[in-house]
C-alpha cells in the first residue's frame, strides 16, 4: 500500500513537472498578437521551437495548412503556407521542372516580401526564392 502511494505521488509530480516544462501554450503576448492577426481562427496547434526562442502556430486558413511564427516576446516573424507547384511563378517552375518536388510553400515575411520555398527529394534543405528568382534566406 505504501508503495502504491509513493508511486502515485511520483506520477503526479512527474505529470505536473512535465506540464510546466513542456507546456505548449504560449504567453499572453503571443496569443494576443495571434488573435489580432487572425481573429476568426479558433483551432490552433502551438509548438515551441529553436530552444524556446520562437513559437509556431499551425492552423487551417481557407483550407490550406498555415503556420505563423512569433518570437518568445510575441513579435510576428512571418507566415508560411503550403501551395501547389502550379501556383509558383512560371520562371521558378521552369528552373525545377526536372526535379522531384516534395513540397512547395509560400512565405510572407515581416517586411511584406513573399518567398517561395521548395523541398526537393534527395536534398535536406529547402531552396527559397523571391518572386523575381533571386535566392532568399528565410529566418524560420
Amino acid at each position: 500500500m505504501k508503495e502504491k502511494k509513493l508511486f502515485f505521488l511520483l506520477l503526479v509530480f512527474l505529470l505536473f513537472r512535465g506540464s510546466l516544462v513542456y507546456s505548449q501554450v504560449p504567453q499572453a503576448a503571443i496569443l494576443d498578437a495571434f488573435k489580432a492577426r487572425y481573429p476568426n481562427i479558433s483551432q490552433v496547434q502551438w509548438q515551441k521551437e529553436r530552444n524556446n526562442t520562437r513559437w509556431r502556430a499551425t492552423f487551417l486558413l481557407k483550407g490550406q495548412e498555415t503556420q505563423v511564427f512569433y518570437t518568445a516576446q510575441g513579435i510576428y516573424l512571418g507566415t508560411q503556407q503550403k501551395i501547389h507547384y502550379n501556383d509558383l511563378p512560371p520562371h521558378i517552375q521552369s528552373r525545377f521542372s526536372s526535379y522531384e518536388i516534395k513540397e512547395v510553400e509560400m512565405i510572407f515575411l515581416i517586411d511584406e516580401k513573399i518567398v517561395y520555398c521548395l523541398a526537393l527529394a534527395y536534398q535536406a534543405n529547402k531552396v527559397c526564392f523571391y518572386p523575381n528568382g533571386e535566392t532568399a534566406v528565410v529566418p524560420f
